[in-house]
């Protein structure tokens, strides 16, 4: 059945199968949902209008942030029956989400073998009913609208657990979009915490620590959360705390950090505890976290210890997210800390610039 005919038969199934108030927003999804079907799917108009429905009755009232729920279609019930589990979403568009949906999806073991994802504008009033459904490209509000059908139908027990997971993908998607220009700002905060370090490090170091920091900026780096730690005294014992109010983005809840109370510095991995008491001022590093937002890859962290007035540490500011694909495809000799390293390699071999050792160095460096 060609895309005219298909959106026609079910259309007609709407006007007369959907209840009159909702037949012509009901009309307007089923445009957008059917003009992004994957190619190739021979499946029945009715089975269609099913799905269409369905999504339909699923987005047309939104209270929270976000909807999502994991289900076995049935025929009885949902109108149609799909060789593996289904995942909807409903969430005001962004980036980050077909990603990391599709990430956490396959970290359970699954594939997804279908999915249809039409961005569409949007009116709700007051209570989150729909009350406009039209174009997304100027449209005064957009959201997503995301249906997955994965390799295999999961047993019922297993279906909570799934969902539980995308909800806690989705949570932190949403932090990190609303929060992404506060956690840019705080660069400025760090970089501020970088001078107040003046006379303790040497100015070569300061500098690139700074201008690392500003690199950041510039498309290098996907900025998933910020927090900053203060070294207390606890019992007379030095101890990490996670400073109240300086969270953002997945970093926001500190009720959600280990350090929510004061942390003995004894009890920490002594890798760990050396960021509070000597070493660099900035550290480059990587979490045990995997991000659940973009790439499920360990962590990107960026920490600046804070300095005191007497030298001593007295907190962190702590940056974590992804550099980006822009950050590696940018030769190592031109990225700040990186290219300092390569001079001191340079000088310490003694190699004359454009001699075949130079050169071979530079090709390692970069690799």
């Amino acid at each position: 059945m060609g895309d005219g005919d298909l959106l026609e038969a079910v259309i007609q199934r709407i006007a007369s199968d959907v209840d009159p108030v909702d037949r012509a927003m009901a009309t307007d999804f089923a445009r957008a949902y059917l003009r992004r079907r994957p190619t190739g799917d021979e499946r029945s108009a009715d089975e269609w209008f099913a799905e269409v429905r369905g999504m339909f009755e699923f987005i047309r009232v939104r209270t929270d942030p976000f909807s999502v729920r994991v289900f076995n279609p049935d025929l009885e019930t949902d109108g149609y029956r799909s060789a593996g589990t289904a995942i909807e979403v409903n969430m005001d568009d962004g980036p980050f989400l077909l990603d990391s949906l599709t990430n956490e999806i396959q970290a359970h073991g699954l594939e997804v073998a279908r999915i249809t994802h039409p961005v569409i504008g949007v009116d709700r009033d007051s209570t989150g009913r729909l009350t406009w459904i039209g174009h997304a490209r100027h449209a005064r509000n957009k959201e997503s609208v995301e249906h997955y059908e994965l390799d295999r139908r999961l047993f019922p027990a297993d279906l909570p657990g799934l969902e539980r997971a995308l909800r806690v993908v989705l949570s932190d998607i949403r932090s990190a979009v609303r929060d992404f220009h506060p956690m840019m700002d705080r660069i400025k905060r760090m970089v501020e915490i970088v001078r107040r370090a003046t006379g303790f490090y040497p100015e070569a170091d300061l500098g690139e620590a700074i201008a690392f920091l500003q690199w950041l900026r510039d498309e290098n780096f996907v900025f998933l959360g910020y927090r900053e730690y203060a070294v207390v005294d606890d019992e007379g014992k030095p101890a990490v705390r996670a400073e109240p109010g300086t969270g953002l983005g997945i970093l926001a809840d500190e009720s959600r950090s280990a350090m929510s109370e004061a942390v003995p510095l004894t009890s920490l991995r002594p890798e760990i505890a050396a960021r509070y008491l000597d070493g660099d001022l900035l550290v480059i590093t990587k979490t045990n976290r995997l991000s659940t937002v973009h790439r499920r890859v360990r962590l990107d962290y960026i920490g600046v210890r804070i300095i005191g007035p007497s030298g001593a540490t007295i907190g962190e500011a702590r940056m974590v997210g992804l550099l980006t694909s822009k950050a590696f495809m940018e030769p190592a000799s031109h990225v700040p800390i990186l290219r300092r390293k390569l001079a001191d390699i340079v000088a310490n071999e003694d190699l004359i610039e454009g001699s075949h050792d130079h050169k071979a160095v530079i090709q390692i460096f970069e690799g």
